[in-house]
């Protein structure tokens, strides 16, 4: 995607005169992470300065944005979250924020979900098991990374969606999830589409339900959207971000912006996004405002839809 670099102001052009430094709400190796380790070269090439990563997982991402949430409004600490920086607020007590608190930069890639299946269930389709689930007492066990995360949402709006009986059951993480899968131990699980879910679906370790996206994906093309057939759409993704506080001026975080996506548009990071099967996900800083604001939106809604509070 080609784009216009815009006139920087005065201010804009003295930013960065220091090593910039970008917190990461998650543990070193993990999805979030790894994107944004990508992006370092061409941000250092592109601003001038030594762009360092610090890690601050813990508390669902909250731990993470509350020391950014108290650094100088100046643009040399920058944020890096998923989707989980808004849903925390609205089932954590201890995440004492706001999502409204912070500015989206621009997202770096997304990752749309897929419902998969234990082995167990081979050759059901969709169909089938929602009439398994109507005539197993508690309904198909689904597993989801603890209240209010994004799988957690997901699969309570899929059961709604496509009128499954369903029993939530919560883990710490994603890789106890596929453990679980794939010892039969649990029904079901929305996992984000990712080099290693499609390696298991390919080899039948797993089984593809449906993807929770607006097109099938080139990676697995025999697999259909959970929409398909259907007067509705289902879309649950996850996204890789970079966000500021509210306050940083509005030419630093323009000049953040052009960067970021100019490392978003480079061969290295288009690679590594096919590689990993995730979609780069660049945008401009008013479209991001706007993607944001719909975002924050959508999941206060859902958190009143599915009566989740803070805890």
């Amino acid at each position: 995607m080609a784009f216009s670099l815009p006139q920087y102001s005065a201010s804009s052009e003295q930013y960065p005169s220091k090593p910039i430094v970008i917190k990461v709400a998650f543990p070193a190796g993990g999805g979030v992470d790894g994107v944004v380790r990508q992006i370092l070269a061409s941000l250092q090439s592109s601003l001038g300065q030594p762009v360092v990563v610090e890690n601050l997982p813990g508390v669902g991402g909250a731990i993470g944005v509350m020391n950014v949430a108290r650094a100088s409004s100046d643009g040399y600490t920058l944020l890096a979250h998923a989707n989980d920086l808004i849903l925390a607020p609205l089932v954590l007590s201890s995440a004492q924020y706001k999502a409204t608190d912070f500015r989206l930069i621009t997202p770096l890639s997304r990752s749309d979900f897929i419902l998969v299946a234990r082995p167990g269930l081979a050759g059901k389709k969709l169909k089938d098991l929602v009439e398994m689930s109507k005539t197993t007492q508690g309904g198909l066990s689904i597993a989801h990374q603890g209240l209010g995360s994004l799988s957690h949402l997901a699969s309570e709006d899929f059961a709604s969606f496509a009128g499954m009986q369903i029993t939530g059951v919560p883990y710490k993480g994603g890789a106890p999830i596929i453990q679980d899968l794939l010892g039969n131990h649990v029904d079901l699980a929305f996992l984000p589409i990712a080099a290693n879910s499609i390696s298991m679906i390919k080899e039948g370790r797993i089984i593809p339900v449906g993807l929770a996206a607006s097109q099938r994906n080139a990676e697995i093309p025999d697999v259909a959207t959970l929409a398909e057939g259907r007067d509705r759409t289902f879309e649950y993704a996850s996204w890789s971000v970079i966000m500021v506080k509210r306050d940083v001026p509005e030419s630093v975080a323009e000049r953040l912006n052009i960067a970021i996506r100019k490392a978003i548009e480079t061969p290295e990071f288009q690679r590594f996004a096919k590689d990993s099967a995730a979609k780069p996900f660049g945008m401009s800083l008013k479209e991001a405002d706007v993607f944001y604001a719909s975002a924050i939106k959508q999941y206060a809604d859902m958190a009143v839809k599915f009566k989740l509070q803070p805890q």
